[in-house]
Order: C-alpha cells, then structure tokens, then sequence
C-alpha cells in the first residue's frame, strides 16, 4: 500500500522546499491540487520542482500540463473533469501515464466505470479535522471494509488520516492512503517527520499482516 501526499490548497511557506525533500525520502506520488491557482501560477509550481521528480507528480487540474512536463498523470472530478477526447488521446500516447479520480460518497463510487482509471481517490473519509475518529456519513463506518474488498486495489481513502487512524486503516487491499493536513498542518512536528513516521508505520504494519498470513 502506497502512502501519498496532497498539496496544501493555498499557499504554504516553504512548500516547494517541503515537497522536494519529501521526493528525497522516498515520496512516489504527490497530489498537486491548488484550486485557486492560475494556470501561470500552477506552471511555476511544477518549475521550481527538479525535473527527476516530475514523473511522481499527478495533477488536479490544467492537464494538457502532464504531456509538456512529462508528469505521472492526472486526476478527474467533478469539478475539474477530464474530457473523454483527452482520456482517449492520453491512453493512446501515454499507455503509462496514470488516471485517477476523486469521489466523495460511497454511491458516487458505485457510479463510476472503474476499469477507465488507475485508483480512486474516496473522501474525505473523516468527517473533519476535529473529528478524527468519525467516519463521514457519506461512506459509512459499516461500508468501509466492503468498499475496500468490492475494489481491491484500486482505493485511496483521503482526508483526516492521522496518527490515530493510520493503522487501523493498513490494509493490503487499498491501492494507497494520502494524507495532507497531517503533513501541513501539523503543530508538533516538521512535514518530513510526519511522512517518515507514517511510512514506516504502514510498512511495518503490512509486513506483519503479510508474515501472518
């Protein structure tokens, strides 16, 4: 299972410092989701990132953006959706090029043509960042196991991923977890640590459930 990281919404002192060392440590995917950007903005983003980490980024938005920088792929959703022209032509061109989209109910999820991406992002699974134990209405705290063995492989809860819910959400059946406002956010400790301290959890977990079985 995979452990990702989403970009702040905003601006973030030091965010572009942040993200390259998080590359050096072994981050593979980084979200880059900036709603209020421009596309000027969101080009200057991707430049101050060194051409080596381009192809762990996946785009929210601007995705003719992932064919001039030769980026890991991108994300569809509601409110930035990928024309099924530029699917066509991005599978065409780029057979590894890889394509995700985000939900947020567990009916949205039942809506989607699983087969057209690579994962799916599900959240936010928490209902907010004070309640990190309460699982959103939208997906149910009943559902979460099902949805998980319904699509193996191919789920990334987002949104509250803590410290406390970490573990309890290690399963080698979810494509991956992201997290973002544990990285950002996070008065205690520096963006690093927390991503370190959180693979190495996940890591240590799986490798247990694996010897187990």
């Amino acid at each position: 299972m995979e452990l990702m990281v989403m970009t702040t919404p905003d601006k973030f002192h030091s965010e572009i410092y942040i993200v390259i060392k998080l590359f050096e440590n072994g981050l593979n995917t980084l979200h880059l989701k900036k709603p209020k950007f421009s596309k000027s903005h969101f080009k200057n983003y991707i430049n101050q990132i060194p051409k080596e980490y381009h192809n762990r980024i996946i785009i929210h938005q601007f995705f003719s953006f992932v064919y001039k920088y030769d980026l890991k792929g991108f994300n569809s959703s509601k409110k930035n959706k990928a024309s099924k022209l530029f699917i066509t032509i991005t599978k065409f061109l780029r057979k590894k090029l890889v394509s995700t989209i985000s939900c947020h109910s567990i009916s949205q999820l039942k809506s989607i043509k699983i087969s057209n991406y690579n994962f799916i992002l599900a959240g936010p699974l928490y209902k907010n960042a004070e309640e990190l134990k309460t699982i959103n209405s939208k997906f149910n705290d009943d559902k979460i196991k099902e949805i998980i063995f319904s699509y193996p492989k191919k789920i990334a809860f987002y949104g509250g991923i803590s410290a406390e819910n970490l573990l309890s959400l290690n399963n080698n059946h979810l494509y991956g977890l992201i997290i973002q406002g544990a990285i950002w956010y996070n008065n205690n400790q520096q963006p690093l640590d927390v991503f370190l301290e959180y693979n190495k959890r996940l890591n240590n977990t799986s490798l247990h459930v694996e010897k187990n079985n």
